[in-house]
């Protein structure tokens, strides 16, 4: 099995991959990359979306990871997205979740989402953003844990840098390019996410070898508010069979090793 790499959203961290990168070490090569300004990479002044799929492939160039199977969560999907319609021969599996092909501002609720982030960030500042934001993502009471680790880790966000993130977002898009991705790929989407659910099936209709899972209950944050189940969707979908390693459980020891060294990556 190649390296997992798992890509996050914006004001995260790899540390949002708690709950997976545990999980996925024993079956395989875990690469978790704080992305550019966040977590304890180094602040670029460039937050396109483009220029970091580009900064991704080469964090994964100097780890000598050819081929990948590719995961990304919320903005880090947009990322994972780029990454593929870049270099489209070195993902054999593709999975998105909680997150769109487009920032264009098509629709009432993308116009009210975007604007609510840019002024919140702009005028409240990080810790406030992050408070409100977690409430939304773990409002049930079994999640508080969650809920307050994710809201602190948040709060420590650069405001410059979410500002920035923000606005170079807007207006990018893929959608003209999904038919060209011919690798399997799965989109995991909330039904009671803030990204509209028809976004999350035209997603899977404009990749050609996709189907989509619906998560009931649930929120923006399926890695963490459901992460047994889309642990177990992830590792069913991108294991290989065929694989010996697999079949019996193990890994080799300098495989564990490497997993072990990458778990977090700065760019």
């Amino acid at each position: 099995m190649p390296p997992l790499v798992l890509i996050h959203g914006i004001g995260g961290s790899a540390e949002d991959w708690e709950l997976q990168i545990p999980f996925f070490s024993p079956h395989c090569r875990v690469i978790a990359p704080d992305l550019p300004g966040c977590g304890r990479s180094p602040k670029t002044g460039d937050y396109s979306i483009p220029t970091i799929a580009k900064e991704v492939w080469t964090t994964l160039d100097h780890l000598n990871a050819a081929e990948i199977n590719l995961v990304g969560h919320s903005m880090g999907g947009a990322v994972a997205l780029q990454m593929v319609v870049d270099s489209p021969s070195r993902v054999q599996h593709l999975v998105l979740a909680d997150t769109l092909a487009s920032f264009e501002i098509d629709s009432v609720r993308k116009f009210i989402l975007y604007w609510y982030r840019l002024l919140a960030i702009k005028v409240f500042g990080p810790v406030w953003l992050a408070r409100a934001l977690s409430s939304q993502l773990f409002p049930s009471a079994e999640h508080a844990e969650i809920r307050r680790r994710v809201a602190d880790r948040s709060a420590l966000t650069d405001r410059g840098v979410y500002f920035r993130t923000i606005c170079s977002i807007r207006g990018w898009s893929v959608m003209d390019r999904l038919d060209r991705l011919s690798m399997p790929a799965l989109v995991l989407a909330a039904d009671r996410d803030y990204f509209p659910m028809f976004d999350a099936e035209n997603l899977a209709k404009a990749l050609p070898n996709a189907r989509l899972e619906v998560f009931r209950n649930a929120h923006h944050h399926l890695p963490l508010e459901c992460a047994d189940r889309f642990n177990q969707a992830v590792l069913a979908f991108i294991r290989d069979k065929d694989d010996p390693a697999h079949q019996s459980g193990r890994v080799k020891a300098n495989e564990t090793l490497s997993a072990q060294n990458d778990q977090r990556t700065n760019i």
